[in-house]
């Protein structure tokens, strides 16, 4: 509420806020403080005195009074920098676009920006790093809340990279300890701002078999693009995936509007695919800022897809679980001459040979 100097002390009146204080008495306490001399106590920085009342009478000196505080200086524990594939882009957004990241320009901080509140997180120290994987310790501030999260960042593509975030810890050392959960830390799938479209996977033509469309009665933020899938024709019967143009993947039935969407990026994890896409269809009411993840498995039978709208989830079940799950099997190549697609489309054959290669490194 204000602050002033005596002589040689320095005074400060607060303002307690809380619901239960009712009275005057209760609600205002005054501090002394001051500052530390050089090097007298390492990284300490001010000492700090609280009455007990709301007065500032018998309060003469930092090592008087109800509490005593001895506050030591954050700083912006900038001692390292973001590995150089993730701040390519500065900007990078969840695939529903409820979420986005910002890199600063020095590399050093990433502030998360979600509907709910804003998370800046600055590098503390580099934990260990490679060409696609990083594991980083970060100072998370968010409001009046900050404490030391683990972070681990993947390379997925050029334009899509994952992240798993550890729970807040008041150390830096305790937050990458040996069981920081990878293996059950759910994983954030982002996009650049500025994405670019690349070649799809598993080129070829195939029939659709099996789809279930996810018709939700709740109003969960999945359902608008169950209802838009259901509106443009949920009834698909076969996909095109790099024909019509390299990076396009194209859901097409009897009934219903094609839906087409520009592949981003794509990746293998374990013995599942992942691919991030986007609608490009003309009118889709879905617009062009938001991707969607599809999820799959690759079989002797054929593919087995399910897509999700929010990130790209492990514990999903191919072609059973999703906003939309189907199966596919190999039907033919791509005709048109417009796809010059620098990988080979997946025949009959090459669906066995990938099923084969998957035993094979099991029993490895």
């Amino acid at each position: 509420m204000g602050m002033w100097k005596e002589g040689s002390a320095r005074y400060l009146v607060t303002r307690r806020v809380s619901a239960a204080i009712v009275s005057n008495e209760d609600r205002y306490r005054c501090f002394i403080y001051e500052r530390a001399k050089p090097r007298e106590e390492g990284l300490l920085d001010y000492r700090l005195a609280e009455s007990a009342e709301a007065t500032c009478s018998g309060l003469f000196s930092t090592s008087d009074g109800y509490r005593r505080l001895q506050l030591e200086l954050v700083g912006s524990y900038n001692k390292c920098q973001f590995p150089p594939w993730t701040t390519v882009h500065r900007r990078w957004h969840s695939l529903d676009r409820r979420v986005s990241y910002q890199f600063n320009r020095k590399n050093t901080s990433l502030t998360m920006f979600s509907p709910d509140n804003e998370t800046r997180m600055e590098c503390a120290e580099i934990v260990d790093v490679s060409t696609r994987e990083t594991l980083l310790v970060v100072r998370a501030t968010t409001g009046c809340d900050s404490g030391f999260r683990c972070v681990a960042l993947y390379r997925r593509d050029g334009h899509v990279m994952e992240a798993q975030f550890g729970n807040v810890t008041q150390l830096p050392e305790q937050a990458c300890r040996s069981d920081f959960p990878r293996d059950t830390a759910d994983f954030h799938t982002v996009v650049a701002s500025s994405p670019r479209h690349v070649a799809c996977p598993h080129l070829g033509q195939y029939s659709v078999t099996g789809l279930t469309l996810n018709r939700r009665s709740g109003r969960g933020p999945d359902d608008r693009d169950v209802r838009d899938l259901a509106a443009a024709g949920g009834d698909f019967r076969s996909l095109h995936m790099g024909c019509q143009s390299h990076d396009m993947m194209v859901l097409s039935g009897h009934v219903g509007v094609p839906r087409a969407f520009s592949c981003q990026g794509s990746w293998q994890d374990n013995n599942t695919f992942y691919l991030v896409a986007s609608p490009s269809s003309s009118g889709s009411s879905w617009g062009s800022s938001r991707h969607f993840c599809f999820v799959y498995t690759v079989s002797a039978e054929g593919l087995r897809f399910s897509t999700v709208s929010r990130s790209c989830p492990r514990a999903v079940r191919p072609g059973v679980e999703g906003m939309l799950a189907f199966n596919v099997t190999a039907r033919a190549e791509c005709l048109t001459s417009g796809a010059e697609p620098p990988l080979s489309p997946l025949s009959p054959r090459l669906l066995a040979l990938s099923a084969l290669a998957v035993v094979a490194a099991r029993w490895r």
